[in-house]
């Protein structure tokens, strides 16, 4: 897959909505969060309180150059927080940011993989005896439920859980065998890219499509809801990145989380 910094420019505003809606709605579904958003440069950083990993500033350099003052504020956020910052850096980010952190100490604690999926390239599939299908919003406590009763029970979990299930943009799927709930995923779309995220297969019930299933599922609404291209944000090497990749999803690029070494 050919990626230019336009592209990756709209995979990165996609990424950047993605987490301003987790911090809406982890302000609403924990209201002593204090969880908040701004907006510095092209960037978007994001505080959601001091344990969940939503905690970084994604997008910078996407669109325009940087300069101090931009590290400065985007410092003084996330100070008021007690935190250090958290800022993710692209291939495609403008040389300035990487001349700035060059004069500041930041150092790598995480690699991600951005996956894409052209959807001119989409025909439907269906993988296996599983079926995957949207659940209304009436029923969303039953998918955070399937979430939080099944290996994702640690209030960092049930807290990500709700919120995927609170955002205002979610459209959430559910994946059945025999009638069973055995897994779960959602899907938000911003401007003409969809992102998967928040999926989850019952233990008991891995290795047996129903991954592949939910991907098929969202991937199928996407291209209802006219999207041109659909992305997932994994671990780098993760059996998560493996398993999208199976799906169809190719590898746009690799991007950093860098974070503040401060007291040294």
């Amino acid at each position: 897959m050919l990626i230019d910094r336009q592209l990756a420019a709209q995979l990165e505003a996609a990424d950047a909505h993605n987490l301003r809606q987790y911090t809406a709605a982890v302000a609403q579904v924990v209201p002593t969060s204090q969880a908040t958003w701004a907006q510095i440069g092209d960037a978007t950083a994001c505080y959601t309180g001091p344990d969940l990993p939503i905690n970084r500033a994604v997008g910078a350099g996407s669109q325009q150059s940087w300069e101090a003052q931009q590290f400065s504020e985007l410092a003084d956020f996330y100070q008021q927080h007690q935190l250090p910052v958290s800022l993710e850096l692209t291939p495609f980010s403008d040389p300035s940011v990487s001349a700035v952190l060059s004069q500041r100490n930041y150092q790598i604690i995480r690699w991600w993989s951005v996956l894409a999926f052209d959807m001119l390239r989409y025909t439907p599939f269906s993988p296996s005896s599983v079926q995957s299908r949207m659940i209304s919003p009436e029923h969303a406590e039953l998918w955070v439920e399937n979430i939080t009763n099944h290996g994702q029970s640690s209030p960092m979990g049930i807290t990500m859980a709700k919120a995927a299930a609170a955002r205002s943009d979610s459209q959430l799927f559910g994946a059945w065998l025999d009638d069973q709930l055995i897994g779960c995923g959602a899907l938000s779309i911003n401007a003409e890219v969809a992102t998967l995220f928040s999926t989850f297969v019952k233990p008991d019930w891995r290795r047996r499509g129903a991954q592949t299933s939910l991907i098929a599922a969202r991937l199928a609404y996407a291209q209802a809801q006219g999207c041109r291209w659909a992305t997932v944000l994994t671990i780098s090497g993760s059996d998560s990145q493996r398993i999208v990749m199976r799906a169809g999803f190719e590898l746009a690029y690799n991007k950093v989380t860098l974070e503040e070494q401060r007291g040294s």
